[in-house]
């Protein structure tokens, strides 16, 4: 797992690096002020898709687990019902909020603080979920 952590971690700062390069790019450029302006609206653009892709894929995945956690609760004693029962409200919780982040993006009304929280929640979640039905 903390290889597809590091994976992730990786491909996130290509594409930030890429971005900034891009942005820096496009602003030292011997352009006119509207091709600038419209470059720039590309890769706003481009980087909202990425965005949208990421909370989605984390939506998908609270998903995936949520329902093996599930069955692994519907199968479990009532000590293990407790722990996976807070666990899956937490994980609940988190999709929740991927699913409202994901919905302001795609109406350009996310905020970066809420973005990356929402984020990080999503994949702690569907870590804690992961490593408790594996013990």
């Amino acid at each position: 797992m903390s290889d597809n952590n590091s994976s992730k971690k990786v491909a996130v700062g290509v594409v930030v690096a890429s971005t900034i390069g891009f942005i820096a790019g496009v602003l030292f450029a011997p352009k006119s002020g509207k091709e600038t302006r419209n470059d720039i609206k590309v890769a706003a653009s481009n980087a909202k898709s990425e965005l949208e892709k990421k909370l989605k894929v984390s939506y998908r995945e609270l998903n995936e687990v949520i329902a093996e956690a599930k069955a692994y609760y519907d199968r479990s004693s009532e000590s293990i019902k407790k722990d996976l029962g807070k666990l899956l409200d937490q994980a609940k919780v988190s999709q929740e909020k991927v699913k409202e982040i994901l919905s302001a993006v795609h109406d350009g009304d996310s905020h970066d603080p809420d973005l990356t929280k929402a984020l990080e929640e999503a994949k702690a979640a569907i870590e804690n979920l992961k490593s408790y039905i594996k013990k």
